[in-house]
């Protein structure tokens, strides 16, 4: 299978990161910056229920809670009138919430993902 033969990204992820029987779903991963304690960075990532570990989607790794990252628990929603973009929004926290491409899954993890299309030059974007 290509990873272009996914339709849904929850899907795909749940194959990546091997999450089967796991009951998962969307996360912001805050981030505390050591370099300025007052300041958080946000990232988007997955919260594997009963679990301490979650997945870091930027860096395409599993981590576990402690005291500079922490999972909250997440809805996916889209906006802009075509779709193009995808919102995380934090269910704790209306205010905590990350703007992406609706394609961010796939812009993050197609490089880790050989397929076909790497061959005959579909899907590759010109600079």
């Amino acid at each position: 299978m290509d990873i272009f033969d996914y339709t849904d990204d929850l899907e795909f992820l749940r194959d990546f990161y091997h999450l089967h029987g796991k009951n998962f779903d969307w996360a912001i991963i805050e981030e505390k910056i050591s370099s300025d304690p007052d300041k958080n960075k946000l990232k988007p990532g997955l919260i594997i229920e009963g679990s301490r570990a979650f997945v870091d989607l930027y860096e395409r790794k599993l981590q576990c809670a402690g005291y500079y990252r922490k999972p909250h628990r997440a809805k996916r929603e889209g906006a802009g009138n075509d779709g193009k973009y995808a919102v995380l929004v934090s269910l704790e926290n209306p205010d905590m919430n990350i703007i992406l491409p609706s394609s961010f899954v796939l812009d993050i993890h197609r490089q880790c993902w050989y397929g076909e299309w790497m061959d005959n030059g579909e899907h590759i974007m010109e600079i």
